[in-house]
């Protein structure tokens, strides 16, 4: 799991299969633990993801 500092300065944390980014880490290991067993996303965790402009 990747931690960056967006332009916001602001902590957000990454799926490393997907690559989707979120504000809390419990989140990103959700979807980092769906996306390695099932090979897909989960939309009850994505909808939580940060909407990239």
């Amino acid at each position: 799991m990747a931690k960056t500092i967006n332009q916001k300065h602001q902590i957000v944390y990454t799926c490393s299969e997907c690559k989707m980014k979120y504000h809390d880490e419990a989140t990103a290991k959700k979807c980092e633990a769906w996306c390695k067993k099932n090979k897909s996303c989960n939309l009850d965790i994505i909808k939580y993801a940060i909407k990239e402009k």
